[in-house]
């Protein structure tokens, strides 16, 4: 604006401050609203707690400073004594109000969070920190630039041309060091590029940690959501050859007990068994996208990630990446179709409170040896994640004291459901691959049942208690190849669950 003359640079600057307060004043109670409107109760919270009410306090100051702007557009163009105070004043004014905005951007929703963690979480009040910051920052600049031109030599001149000679205000000085650098122009160029380098380095990285930047997504694979069950027919065994009777004589002087276990017993059970044998012809991939699985709503980059929850006291990481976790993800792309990521994945548990609404993984995995040291807020943000979220947690017991602490962990995230024994005849064991006796049982931890947690008709935990994770290692910690394959069957079919009800709730309801 160097080239405009005194009046066209200020009217174009508290022209810029009008519209900046009046579209502010006119649209924040509306975006606030828009940004909540997901929760009926939080929006409830947000006008009894007196919240909105502060902010409608602070859209009409911003309606009366608009106004002033105009008056000070008017009087720039007077040029008389009086505009230069009345610039001064609209100048500091502005700035004043400016200066006060980030009491109300981070006061909202930070009151919002600790009147009510469950409905406002940590994720959702930094996203509107961020937001809210971003939009702030410009404002600061310009209201910089209207103090230091309402106070510079130049700007009086123009008003009061025949004022006495004063010494050199502050304003000029600034003004100045900013377009020569002062005395030493490398050292100062140098200082600025010192500072915005740590800006960058340090504080643009804080910033993006928030939701409100960038947070993660992750995005189904697309395909026709088709799922073929594996055909499965009973075979039963054949009769062996009729075994010789033999009669006991009552009156012999031996004495005769029956041992606790005889090739008779074994006989009879496999006479007595059901065989359940899968056609071998049938396919099992789901899907019709040129053999690709996938749900209709997911997107044709999407790929299933496999996810482990990091947390403190015990080796979350057990047997995890290539050789263990992401042999699953290979035996689900050969079985299956589906496509897989590139590598397995550990995250955080608050970390789930950040990815966007809707895409979110649909299951997460949990294993180990040891304690599990989990945070209030994170217990909320798992308690959240499944039964808002409609995600599943995927947990295996790893042996030691896992299963004492895990259920434990359970207890707080949901004290008000309880364990059940999954039936065998579950969709859980009938997709893709049929499990008719439940879960395969595997080293017996503690138990050889599979438990869940369930809520409004769907599984948000299922917990194996046999270490089906040893199953899916190179090797497989000297199991069979027939176990190994149940393994990782077993694991495909928790997925593919997951996926199926994650889908459900998320958009399959919606577009009903």
């Amino acid at each position: 604006m160097g080239r405009l003359c005194v009046q066209w640079r200020f009217t174009v600057a508290f022209l810029t401050a009008l519209v900046a307060l009046g579209l502010g004043s006119a649209l924040t109670v509306p975006a606030l609203r828009t940004l909540l409107a997901d929760d009926a109760t939080l929006l409830e919270l947000l006008v009894s707690s007196g919240l909105q009410a502060w902010v409608v306090r602070v859209c009409w100051l911003a309606v009366t400073l608009a106004v002033a702007q105009a008056v000070a557009i008017f009087a720039v163009w007077a040029r008389r004594g009086w505009s230069l105070r009345v610039l001064k004043v609209a100048s500091a004014a502005f700035a004043a109000f400016w200066l006060y905005l980030p009491a109300v951007i981070i006061g909202v929703p930070r009151s919002l969070h600790a009147a009510n963690p469950d409905l406002l979480v940590a994720a959702q009040r930094d996203s509107l920190y961020v937001l809210g910051m971003l939009l702030w920052a410009p404002g600061v600049v310009l209201a910089c630039a209207m103090l230091l031109g309402a106070w510079c030599r130049s700007t009086r001149s123009f008003f009061l041309p025949e004022s006495p000679a004063q010494t050199e205000p502050l304003a000029d000085r600034i003004l100045q060091d900013l377009k020569t650098h002062g005395q030493d122009p490398g050292f100062r160029t140098s200082t600025y590029w010192s500072a915005f380098l740590h800006a960058a380095l340090l504080v643009l990285p804080f910033l993006l940690a928030f939701e409100g930047c960038f947070s993660d997504a992750y995005e189904m694979p697309f395909g026709s959501g088709e799922v073929v069950v594996q055909v499965v027919r009973m075979k039963k065994p054949k009769k062996k050859k009729k075994l010789e009777q033999m009669v006991l004589n009552l009156d012999s002087p031996f004495l005769h007990w029956r041992p606790e276990d005889t090739e008779m017993d074994k006989i009879l059970y496999d006479e007595t068994e059901a065989r359940y044998e899968a056609n071998k012809n049938q396919k099992t991939k789901t899907g019709v996208q040129k053999g690709s699985g996938g749900w209709p709503s997911g997107t044709r980059d999407g790929v299933i990630r496999f996810i482990r929850l990091k947390y403190t006291g015990g080796d979350w990481d057990q047997d995890m990446g290539f050789g263990a976790d992401y042999n699953i993800l290979l035996k689900l792309h050969e079985m299956t179709g589906f496509r897989i990521a590139k590598n397995t994945e550990a995250i955080a548990i608050g970390k789930l409170s950040k990815f966007k609404k809707g895409r979110k993984p649909p299951f997460v995995f949990l294993t180990g040896r040891g304690g599990i040291g989990v945070s209030t807020s994170e217990v909320r943000v798992l308690r959240n994640y499944c039964l808002k979220d409609g995600g599943m947690i995927f947990a295996d017991n790893g042996g030691g004291h896992f299963d004492r602490h895990f259920r434990n962990l359970m207890r707080r995230v949901f004290p008000d459901l309880y364990w059940v024994d999954i039936p065998n005849d579950d969709i859980i064991y009938r997709q893709p691959f049929l499990f008719p006796y439940g879960a395969p049982k595997m080293w017996h931890h503690s138990g050889t049942r599979a438990l869940g947690l369930r809520h409004n008709g769907r599984w948000v935990v299922f917990y194996h208690p046999g270490d089906l994770n040893d199953g899916w290692k190179t090797g497989h910690s000297g199991a069979s190849a027939y176990l190994s394959a149940l393994a990782y069957k077993m694991g495909i079919n928790v997925i593919n669950y997951a996926f199926n009800q994650y889908h459900r709730l998320n958009y399959a309801s919606k577009q009903k």
